[in-house]
């Protein structure tokens, strides 16, 4: 199972410039080098959007869990 945690590139680049403290030129290439994010979404069995509260994540992260408990593994 590939599991993939995506959020907008605009909220990407905004968490990056807070979280290091850089400008939005600094942010946008530290994007340019990552690969595109419709890749790791096509690859995906599962997709937790992570743009809104903690609650939010939180909650999908845990219906994901409760599923994948009950996947057989074979």
């Amino acid at each position: 199972i590939i599991l993939c945690i995506d959020a907008s590139s605009s909220i990407q680049l905004k968490r990056i410039m807070h979280k290091k403290i850089m400008s939005l030129a600094d942010a946008k290439q530290i994007i340019a080098l990552q690969e595109p994010r419709i890749k790791y979404i096509k690859a995906a069995d599962d997709i937790i959007k992570n743009e809104g509260s903690l609650h939010a994540f939180e909650m999908q992260i845990q219906q994901l869990h409760t599923l994948y408990c009950g996947r057989n593994p074979y």
